[in-house]
Order: structure tokens, then sequence, then C-alpha cells
């Protein structure tokens, strides 16, 4: 599960080709504009860092992500699924072993009534967690606590500020590159790159929030062991019913 928001980015970098890709080709290179572009590629890492972080330490920010997710996805019903959930992030949050940068805001949360099985951490350290996943877990205590300290290592390590910046830099550059070559078709190339931001980019982080969340769910005192053995069991349902599999 990756940071709120940072699929989305992704996607919409995506579909302002015209802004990121646009269709020329330049008819000749010199040492200069190389120079200048390359200056091009690190303004928009810069730029792109920078206005996501501003975000992330926003508090007006922070409050309207969570009413744009209950708007979008409604606030959950069961008043048990808040007591849990409640629980474990004071808890996490109380006694788990991290420490927020300067620029951050402290943890927000709220269950919303989504079935889809998901949480996620916006920008601005706002966790989202659905209804689908408290579900989808069996209200296990452990097992959440190992996904909400996963969201909450992306908000730590500011995953979703520094992920886009990257992917920015990525498509800029690219642009580039495709505007001075012709390398191939536009569509072509924006799959390419939005593969390599995938690839590159989002997933090591996936794994940093697996790491950063063990840390901090045991640091608070739930089970690890108990957590990942029903994760494991979970994920290999899964992926036998998408498979087809009996």
């Amino acid at each position: 599960m990756m940071c709120k928001t940072t699929s989305s980015l992704l996607a919409a970098l995506v579909i302002a080709g015209s802004v990121f890709f646009p269709p020329a080709r330049a008819e000749a290179i010199d040492a200069w504009g190389i120079a200048a572009q390359a200056l091009g590629v690190l303004g928009a890492y810069h730029s792109a860092l920078g206005a996501v972080l501003a975000l992330g330490n926003d508090v007006s920010a922070q409050v309207q992500s969570q009413r744009q997710d209950l708007a979008e996805n409604g606030r959950a019903r069961n008043a048990r699924d808040i007591e849990l959930v409640d629980g474990i992030m004071e808890r996490l949050v109380r006694d788990g072993d991290y420490v927020l940068r300067v620029n951050s805001l402290p943890f927000t949360w709220a269950v919303t009534d989504s079935p889809v099985f998901n949480a996620a951490c916006y920008p601005t350290d706002y966790v989202t967690i659905n209804r689908g996943l408290i579900r989808g877990l069996n209200s296990n205590v452990d097992e959440l606590a190992a996904v909400l300290g996963h969201e909450m290592t992306h908000g730590i390590r500011q995953h979703s500020a520094h992920n886009y910046a990257q992917a920015a830099a990525q498509f800029y550059g690219m642009s580039f590159l495709n505007m001075n070559f012709g390398l191939m078709d536009w569509n072509k190339l924006n799959a390419l790159v939005g593969y390599s931001v995938a690839k590159n980019v989002t997933l090591p982080t996936e794994y940093e929030a697996d790491e950063g969340g063990f840390r901090i769910m045991t640091s608070a005192g739930f089970n690890p062991a108990a957590g990942r053995r029903r994760w494991r069991a979970w994920a290999i349902s899964t992926i036998l019913q998408r498979s087809g599999a009996r």
C-alpha cells in the first residue's frame, strides 16, 4: 500500500502530457542546450519536492485531507471498528519508536466506510483506514498494527513528496530526450516511464515502509510474529483467488 495520492499524482503527470511531454522535436542540440535541460530536470525535482513538503506541513491541508476522504468514502458507522483503530493508532503514536521531521505534522486518522481492502497515508500525515481492511484482517490487532505502522512510515519518511519529485524529474528528463532524439511514440514513452517510476521509485519505498512499520509496531508492544503469519496466509489466499486456483 503506497502513500495516498502518490499513484494519482503519477497519473496526473501522465495525463498532463502536454506539459511534460510536448510533441515536438529539437532540430539541433548543443552543450548549452543540454546543460539547460539538465537544470530543468533538477528544477522540476526541487519544485515538486518543495510543493508536496509544504503541503505536508500545512494544518489546513491536513484537515482538508480528512474532509475529502470522508466525503468520498463516508465515515465508518461501526463503533467497534472506530474504537479498535483508535486504540491501535494511539498506542503506535504514543509508544512507537519513530521521530517526526521538523516539517511534518502529528498523525491524525479516521476509519472510512469503504469496503476496499486498503489503508493509506496522505502527504499531510493523515492516515485513512477502510472498513474493508478491518474486515479483511478479521479485526486482528497485531496485523492491523503492522499495516498502520507501515502507513505511518510513509508519512515519517515523507515518501509522497520524494516519490512525486523523482517521478516529475524522470518524466521531465525523458521528455527532453524524446524531443531531441525521437526515441519512441509519446504514449509508449509515458507507459515506459510510468513503469520505471513504479519499479524504481515506488517499490523501494514500500520495502522501507515494511521495515519501518515492523520497528514501530514491535516497539509499541504488538506481536509481529502473529501479525506476519496471518498476513502471509491472507496474501496467499488472495493470490490464489485472483489466479482462479482452487
